[in-house]
């Protein structure tokens, strides 16, 4: 039997209340949260929360654009777009990022 992640997921007021975000796409910031390690962020990929929740990869990667349209958090990806990180950041830390 494989054993079950024991980590506390993170889904703030704003994000609970956002009226333009689905229930899937609330549950997947609060997933990413559980995922971001000390250093802020996660690595995994679409395939990985597709599998984790039953869903197509294109649904994960449209509600990751919109939680990053929404300014919930930031994509990284190296200049050959193979890696990238995922990064939560609050409406502080936008000005930051959207430079």
């Amino acid at each position: 039997m494989s054993e079950t992640p024991n980590y506390f997921a993170i889904l703030t007021a704003e994000v609970r209340y956002n009226k333009n975000l689905s229930c899937f796409e609330k549950l997947l910031y609060a997933e990413i949260t559980a995922l971001c390690d000390k250093r802020g962020y996660c690595w995994a990929t679409d395939n990985y929360f597709a599998e984790l929740y039953n869903v197509i990869e294109k649904t994960v990667s449209i509600s990751i654009s919109r939680l990053e349209k929404e300014n919930f958090l930031i994509v990284i990806e190296d200049e050959n777009r193979t890696k990238r990180v995922i990064k939560i950041i609050n409406k502080d830390d936008y000005e930051i990022y959207s430079k």
